[in-house]
């Protein structure tokens, strides 16, 4: 032990006596710190890799002048302070509220790039850069490059120009479960992927904790192609608290751009003005349960209050962002209670960036009782009409109509769900892009889904497109749920799941025609890969070049148990193509009169209601006037058919409203005709079911009011329905009595 005590200060020794600059004054502890007075020092500080270990101790004792560092290493400028992950910086360094000023680094080809170029378990504090030029490639940053684990960062700032190509902030390239405090940066940063005012790339391990950025903001000027942000270029796993920019000052690639940290000026001056605080009471009513939302100017208060994750909010009105185009809540995590109302007329075409939705990015978020409709959304990846990406959260009783346009993990819904739960929701979005494409969901990862539909087609250009979800893996579970929208792809393409890996889909069918190019095509799942399938069903075509089944496309390592296909509508006499290794019980290809007969369920075992030999939790029942007498689940809102006394999901294209919604028991109906048609408005219960039909005829263009009179119905969910001609529409309204 004593020869390598003795070895390790040899070493120090002999670094200290061959690095270049002017050692600083004191012995490194935390009483007696490096201090670092002039450049000479910050020089030796930059080539003494020895110095950079943990529990080594700096103080900054005076402002320093940089400039001359343009003239160093041939040009290059400075050399980072822990270049790679074998020179890492873990010390501790405070700056005393001193600046460094002029600082030059021009290393374009290389990364990890900044004052310090990368830090692990390592303390910032109080040290401020003015007039910086850092060029690097990747992990850039006017202070840090890349911050690593454990590692914080408190009072600092940095003004100047930064570039690079991925992962460029002006304060810090890269913050990987760090904390970051009080600080600012200020300047223009460009670059190409991940670029931020503040942080180009803040992301966390959630097991280890994750990254939080509080009392912080950003003033500059951002240049990107792939993920840009006023305050972070790209976020996940991550915390804010009142950390902000002012999106309607910021340019973002010469654009007013809303992203993670977004403010309206307003907001933002008032949050300056007030020692970087807002008080959410001067804001939003408060009913003692809820913050209420009344209308679209408190939705925008989102921007502010949707961070904190102990604030709950409730509509009281239906929302209408027609007119706040590219206007959304980047981040959200707290609850919000729809309270059964609807945000409509969403329009966000940002095609740069992820996490796009009416809330981009939900972290440990509760949301509920929301519809969202005719929206239109276009993002780069994990794009939704609720959510572009969920994390660890619950969804419950939640829509979205419209369409969704992502390139990878884009739904009607959720583009990304993780370790997440969603329950009793449905999209009727159309959704298209490229990979892990869903009418509901685009990828599902470690989550759970449970009574939910997706009605809309869905077209992916590349791999994993379902009807419900483009991807399920990691021990996800699909259950009691459907899909009904055509399915177009080109492989690993299916009605309900494009890929089911290492999960189980239970009770859940698909209905709609599905086509790919490649041999990795199925009815309900294109493939199944070390997962089960249980008690499910298809009812549509499927098409490929080769290997191809009704109900599979391949199978492998999985079991399917307890499952149907129909071999007239598939057009598949296997119910799977290729089966590896699997486990197959009770799969049966059964004709479309066999399909319209419970009892082909009940025999194996699938729970109806008005039958208990399977069960009392009563999860299907089966009619002959609704879902074109297939079964469907007992509890879901609008099972899908082509019957006439059973309401279709149409399309956007005519408008209708009514009010009061809720009422009780009369509502108007208006509804505005453009050219003269033919008229049927009819109102549909909760199970589909036709319940009263209020118009019948031609009519000429124009605007109408009608009266509903629901006083001889019960409590409830309803639904109008309006056909004139090809247009169907559909509006969800609620009568309380």
């Amino acid at each position: 032990m004593k020869k390598l005590i003795i070895l390790f200060f040899t070493m120090v020794l002999f670094s200290l006596l061959f690095a270049d600059g002017t050692p600083a004054d004191g012995s490194g502890t935390e009483t007696d710190p490096y201090q670092l007075a002039n450049l000479d020092n910050l020089l030796w500080l930059s080539t003494t890799d020895s110095v950079w270990v943990d529990d080594i101790y700096f103080l900054q004792t005076a402002d320093i002048d940089a400039s001359d560092t343009q003239n160093w290493n041939d040009g290059e400028g400075f050399s980072p302070i822990g270049r790679l992950h074998s020179y890492t910086f873990m010390g501790n360094y405070n700056g005393g509220y001193y600046e460094i000023d002029c600082l030059y680094i021009n290393r374009p080809n290389s990364d990890y790039i900044g004052f310090f170029g990368n830090i692990q378990e390592a303390n910032i504090e109080a040290i401020g850069l003015t007039n910086v030029e850092v060029t690097g490639n990747a992990y850039v940053g006017g202070l840090v490059g890349k911050s690593n684990l454990f590692s914080s960062i408190s009072e600092s700032f940095v003004e100047g120009n930064v570039g690079g190509n991925f992962c460029v902030g002006n304060l810090v390239g890269h913050c990987y479960n760090t904390s970051i405090s009080g600080s600012f940066a200020a300047g223009n940063v460009s670059g190409d992927e991940a670029i931020g005012g503040l942080i180009g790339y803040c992301n966390s391990s959630p097991i280890v904790g994750s990254s939080q950025i509080c009392d912080s903001y950003a003033i500059c000027s951002i240049t990107g192609n792939n993920y840009v942000g006023g305050l972070v270029g790209y976020n996940i796993y991550s915390t804010y608290s009142q950390s902000y920019y002012d999106y309607e000052t910021v340019l973002i690639n010469d654009q007013h751009i809303i992203s993670v940290g977004a403010l309206t000026s307003e907001l933002y001056d008032a949050w300056m003005d007030n020692d970087l605080t807002l008080e959410i009471t001067e804001y939003l009513s408060y009913d003692g349960e809820y913050y209420l939302i009344n209308d679209t100017a408190d939705f925008e208060k989102l921007l502010a209050f949707g961070y904190e994750s102990t604030y709950s909010f409730k509509l009281t009105e239906d929302i209408d962002l027609t007119s706040n185009p590219d206007f959304y809540i980047p981040f959200f995590s707290g609850t919000i209670n729809g309270d059964l109302h609807t945000i409509n007329g969403l329009n966000v075409n940002i095609p740069q960036n992820g996490r796009i939705g009416l809330l981009g990015y939900i972290y440990e978020a509760t949301i509920e009782n929301l519809g969202v409709t005719n929206v239109n959304v276009i993002g780069l990846r994990d794009v939704g009409g609720l959510a572009g990406a969920n994390f660890m959260s619950l969804i419950s009783n939640c829509y979205s109509t419209g369409s969704v346009n992502g390139s990878a993990m884009a739904g009607g819904l959720l583009g990304l769900n993780y370790m997440s739960t969603l329950s009793e929701s449905f999209s009727a979005c159309s959704v298209t892009g490229n990979s892990s494409i869903g009418g509901l969901i685009g990828f599902n990862g470690q989550s759970i889904i449970s009574k939910s539909y997706a009605v809309g087609s869905v077209d992916g250009a590349n791999l994993q497109v379902g009807g419900l979800v483009g991807e399920n893996c990691y021990s996800s579970i699909i259950s009691e749920s459907f899909a009904a929208g055509n399915v177009n792809g080109y492989m690993y393409v299916g009605g309900l799941a494009g890929t089911n890996d290492e999960s189980e889909i239970i009770d859940s069918y698909a209905t709609g025609n599905v086509i790919g190019e490649d041999s990795k095509v199925g009815g309900l799942v294109g493939q199944n890969r070390d997962s089960s399938i249980s008690r499910c069903y298809e009812t549509g075509m499927a098409t490929a070049s080769e290997c191809v089944g009704g109900l599979i496309g391949i199978q492998i390592n999985g079991s399917i148990n307890n499952s149907i296909w129909n071999i007239e509508t598939s057009g598949q006499a296997l119910g799977y193509a290729t089966n590896y290794s699997g486990t197959i019980t009770n799969l049966l290809g059964k004709t479309t009169a066999e399909m319209l007969i419970m009892s082909t369920y009940t025999d194996i075992g699938w729970d109806f209601w008005g039958e208990s030999i399977n069960g009392d939790e009563d999860i299907w029942d089966i009619d002959e006037d609704i879902n074109e007498g297939y079964p469907f689940i007992y509890d879901i809102e609008i099972p899908v058919s082509n019957d006439e006394n059973v309401i279709h999901p149409g399309g956007q294209e005519l408008k209708i409203e009514n009010y009061p919604n809720p009422f009780n028991p009369v509502t108007n109906i208006c509804y505005e005709l453009g050219q003269s048609s033919d008229v049927q408005i009819s109102i549909y219960n909760i199970k589909g079911q036709k319940v009263e039909t209020l118009v019948d005829g031609y009519y000429r263009s124009g605007k109408y009011i009608i009266t509903w009179d629901a006083h001889d119905l019960v409590s409830g969910i309803y639904f109008i329905n309006i056909k004139t001609g090809s247009i169907n529409q559909v509006k969800k309204v609620t009568l309380l009595k």
